[in-house]
This record gives C-alpha cells, structure tokens and sequence, in this order.
C-alpha cells in the first residue's frame, strides 16, 4: 500500500529542494544541484535564460524543447534565408546540438518534443502529460522555465505546461518538483524589455517569492557569449538581450485564464500564431480537460 506523504513533507520537501537550488547558483557546486529539467520553448531560450548556469553548476540538468523554433510559414524560413521550414528546424537543431556541446551538455541531456514553432497552443494537455512523464521518469526536483508574461504564445504554453504537468503529478499524490522561472521578453510601457521579469504576474503573498539575480563576470560572462554564438539565425534576437545578469525566481500560481498584464500583449502585436484571447480560451479548455486545480480557472 501507497502512503501519501502529509502536507507537512511537501512542504519540507519543496523548501530543501529550493534551497538547495539557490545555493549551488550562489556558490557554483555543481555536487550541491538538486535533479533539474529545464523546459525552453526554442533552441536558444534556455541559453538566454540560464546559459551560463547550464556550462556551471546545472550542467547536469535535463533540457526539454517544446517546439522546434521553426514556424510553419514559409515566409519565416526565407527571412531566415531558408527555402523550406524543414530546412529551418533543422538548422535550429544543429545550431542547439553545437550551442550544447560548446556548454558541456551531451545529446543525452536534450528532449524534443517536436511541436511547430508558434503552435504549442494547439497542443497544450498533450505537452502538460508529456512533461509529466518527463518529471516523474527523471526524478527532478526542479522545473525551469518561462514565466506567463504575454511576451510569445510558446513562452506562455511552456508555463502553462509546466505548471499543469506540476498539478498532474500531485493529483497523483506524488512529489512535484519546485518550479522555477528565469525571464524572457514582454511588453512594459508598450515596450519591449527583455531579461526581466513582469513585476504584475506576481500575486501579494505573505511569504515574497525567493528571487536570486547572478551577476556574470569574466569567465561566466565568456562562457555564455561563446555558447549564444553557435545560434547563428537567431543572432538579431540574440542582441537585444543583456548578457550581464541571469535572474531566477520561485514561480507564482498563475490563473491562466486571465490576461498576464493590462493592456496589448507582445504577440498580439506580431503575427505569431494567436491572440491573447484565444491563448487564454485554449488554456481554460486545457485545464477543465485536465481537471486539476480548479483555482487556476
């Protein structure tokens, strides 16, 4: 017989797992890193969000890619200076498979779950039960990913996914990992500011969510311009990030079904695939499918 653990041991867990997360990025010990997935929804997401922890302390982690970077419109191929989106995908993936190896991370450490750039969306309970099997199979204990920001329809379905294949696991009874967020890109001030987080998406909550900021210097700041150089079709994005700081927080509890900020959001005003409203119509319609943490809704 199966003894589910008490709320009293989630908890105890979730905060060791925690601590234990902040500290090797503080000190550097890759020995001191909990078991660590990091969930990108391109190749390239995962260097501009933790690239230099992933050469140091988290080079032991599990990297999943939701979706290939390469949208289905030809249009995007060819001003990328490719004929075909299959010839785009590809190119990500080499460019990923030589980003990885400059870090020190093996081909055995990548996932790809193969959805089309910018279609996540369509695929959200089939990603979240994926990510699931991924996060119990690998016994993490930490979940990295995006925020929920309404910077990229991919961004948010990474978030979303991550959190609901977080709830699947506990409706099971089971030990969830922590999940953790490094930043992206969205609108402020109808903006575009990158490598921050989205000061609304975090609710008033009498304990402040653990938030570490890591200044790279010298041979970390090194280490990652090297590995954001082998994204050669990415290198006009590339530019508009910072490469002096990479921030983490404890993730928030996100209700889905609301609007990340007031006002546009980034992808709305691009042609990405999707509006904020029918992001958020496709996320209400994956939880009641999942049935899990009505509070979301």
């Amino acid at each position: 017989m199966r003894i589910k653990p008490s709320e009293s041991e989630f908890s105890e867990s979730r905060a060791n797992a925690l601590e234990a997360f902040m500290r090797c990025l503080e000190t550097g010990d890759v020995a001191a890193a909990p078991k660590c997935v990091l969930v990108a929804a391109h190749p390239d997401d995962e260097t501009l969000g933790a690239g230099a922890q992933l050469a140091g302390p988290l080079r032991r982690i599990t990297i999943v890619h939701v979706t290939d970077g390469a949208p289905r419109k030809a249009s995007e191929a060819i001003a990328h200076g490719f004929e075909t989106p299959e010839a785009y995908a590809r190119q990500r993936r080499q460019e990923l498979a030589k980003a990885m190896e400059v870090a020190g991370i093996g081909a055995d450490q990548l996932v790809e779950l193969g959805i089309r750039d910018q279609e996540s969306f369509l695929a959200l309970n089939e990603i979240s039960r994926r990510l699931a099997g991924i996060f119990v199979e690998s016994g993490a204990e930490i979940v990295i990913t995006h925020p929920y920001e309404g910077g990229h329809p991919d961004h948010d379905s990474a978030a979303f996914c991550v959190h609901a294949a977080h709830d699947l696991i506990e409706a099971k009874g089971d030990r969830a990992p922590v999940i953790v967020e490094f930043p992206s890109y969205h609108l402020k001030d109808e903006k575009l500011l990158t490598g921050h987080f989205l000061s609304d998406s975090v609710p008033l909550r009498a304990n402040p969510l653990r938030e570490i900021n890591i200044h790279l210097s010298g041979p970390a700041k090194l280490r990652k311009l090297r590995i954001l150089r082998s994204f050669a079709s990415q290198l006009e994005v590339i530019r508009m990030f910072d490469v002096e700081w990479e921030r983490f927080r404890e993730a928030p509890a996100y209700d889905f079904s609301a609007a990340p900020h007031p006002g546009g959001l980034l992808y709305e005003a691009h042609d990405w695939g999707t509006s904020g409203v029918l992001w958020r119509e496709k996320a209400v319609a994956g939880l009641r499918e999942l049935a899990i943490r009505k509070e979301r809704l």
